[in-house]
């Protein structure tokens, strides 16, 4: 009588991204190991490619991936589950700045695109921040003095930050 030995499954902790890929890091605790994609958005492509260092996960949409890593050792099975949330960075669209009639003052407006449906607009030269969270999603800035500049940054999903625009 063969006596194997129960395999200790550890997927890693879940994982927020702003990207459409990553390398996730298991190795079998004893015996083989497999990944699993278990629930994916709706319309999405993921794989998940494994060889001697690791395993790698592409995915081409937004949203919650579930997958899970099993671990089998000559029929003593076990299994973790991990949670990916994969969004991409906020752009902007439309940038406009518009000058008051008086001329002391303008604004800046512009179009957020990306995943999710809210964006936090910061102003990086005083802090202040705006929620959009009705599409479409236009950020209209306060006034801003004429001869000041600006510099904002939308964050989206998984608080994912778009370049500065300035």
């Amino acid at each position: 009588v063969k006596v194997y030995k129960i395999p200790t499954a550890v997927a890693g902790d879940d994982q927020k991204l702003c990207q459409f890929d990553t390398k996730i890091n298991t190795v079998p605790s004893i015996g083989n190991g497999s990944w699993t994609i278990i629930s994916k958005p709706a319309n999405s492509n993921a794989s998940l490619s494994t060889n001697n260092t690791g395993t790698i996960f592409q995915s081409n949409a937004c949203g919650v991936y579930d997958m899970q890593w099993k671990e089998d050792n000559n029929g003593c099975i076990a299994v973790d589950t991990v949670s990916i949330n994969v969004s991409l960075p906020p752009t902007v669209a439309a940038l406009n700045v518009i000058c008051d009639t008086s001329k002391t003052f303008y604004t800046v407006t512009f179009d957020v695109r990306g995943c999710g449906n809210s964006f936090l607009v910061k102003n990086l030269m005083n802090g202040s921040t705006k929620l959009l969270t009705t599409a479409p999603y236009k950020f209209v800035s306060d006034p801003l003095p004429d001869s000041s500049t600006f510099r904002f940054v939308v964050y989206g999903n998984n608080e994912c930050p778009s370049d500065t625009i300035s």
